[in-house]
Order: structure tokens, then C-alpha cells, then sequence
């Protein structure tokens, strides 16, 4: 679903106290002691101090390990609603797409998404499922995936824009 562009010719300086986007909403990056590994815990992003000369790693392994857990139950969720089986969910570094879904049933999603407002990765999400159904882009899959995701003309704009400086940020 949609290609991502690379376009960023200088990424950001992150330092302690900086606010980060997760599901449309920022929270801040914490250096502490209190934890010992890279973790998104109590509403913040958690770097152990003895790391922060590796910021954009540290924060790229939150993403990820937030990811790996987040679209398997979300997928899952929204599956149930509409008695889909899915065979599995996964997530990539992908850069060129948001998710894909595969004729056995299992689907991909771009860790880079939780960048994006929670309507939007809903909207991907659905839009994965409906190809459990319709594994392609004809009227029908279109019919089902607005039955199914109904602010997705929102989330298609969105997606459309250019991409926030975090998407190229990530490793």
C-alpha cells in the first residue's frame, strides 16, 4: 500500500526531552538509568543513559519491538470483526510500502507506520484485510475496503502528503 519517497537530505539532532510521533500522537524521549534497555514505557520513549551516543539505533529498536507487538493484535482485532483468518502478521523495514498481504493470508506491515495517526494505520490495516478477500485493486476490493474503513478517504489524503522528517529518521 503506497510507495514512501526518500527525500530527506539532513535527519534530525534527538536529544533527551525531545517529543517523537507514535499512533498520531508525541511523547517524550526519556535518557534514564532506570531502564536497561531501549523500551516505549509509561508514555515515553526510554534510552538507557550508557547509550545515548547510539540515539537513532536506540530509537529505531523502540519502534520496532512497539511494532512487532502492536499490528499483530490490532490486525487480529480488527480481523474478528469481520470473521477474517489471518495467517500470520509481521513487520519490515520496508521504505517502499506501508503493507502487503499475500495469497496465503499473511500480512507485512512497515514499522515506519506507527509514525502515521492511528485512523491511518487503521485504515492500512483494513485495507490488508480486504485482501484476504480481493487480492487486488478491482471496484469490488475498493467496495470493501470503504465498507470496512470509514475514514479512509482521510487516511488516503493523508498519505498522499509528504512524509514527516521521522519516516527517513528510522533505520
Amino acid at each position: 500500500m503506497g510507495r514512501l519517497q526518500h527525500w530527506v537530505k539532513k535527519l534530525p539532532q534527538v536529544r533527551d526531552g525531545d517529543r517523537l510521533p507514535l499512533l498520531g500522537k508525541e511523547y517524550p524521549l526519556q535518557l534514564t538509568r532506570q531502564v536497561t534497555r531501549p523500551i516505549f514505557q509509561d508514555g515515553a520513549f526510554c534510552v538507557p543513559e550508557q547509550l545515548a551516543g547510539r540515539m537513532r539505533e536506540n530509537i529505531s529498536i523502540i519502534y520496532w519491538e512497539y511494532a512487532r507487538k502492536y499490528f499483530p493484535e490490532r490486525t487480529a482485532r480488527l480481523a474478528e470483526q469481520k470473521a477474517l483468518t489471518v495467517a500470520r502478521v509481521g513487520v519490515s523495514r520496508a521504505m517502499g510500502r506501508w503493507g502487503s498481504c499475500n495469497s496465503q493470508g499473511r500480512i507485512h506491515f512497515s514499522y515506519r507506520l506507527l509514525l502515521c495517526p492511528e485512523f491511518v494505520v487503521e485504515h492500512v490495516i483494513w485495507h490488508e484485510l480486504a485482501h484476504l478477500t480481493e487480492l487486488n485493486h478491482s471496484r469490488a476490493f475498493k467496495e470493501l475496503l470503504a465498507s470496512y474503513s470509514p475514514r479512509g478517504e482521510e487516511a488516503e489524503q493523508w498519505l498522499k502528503q509528504p512524509p514527516t522528517i521521522w519516516f527517513a529518521y528510522l533505520e
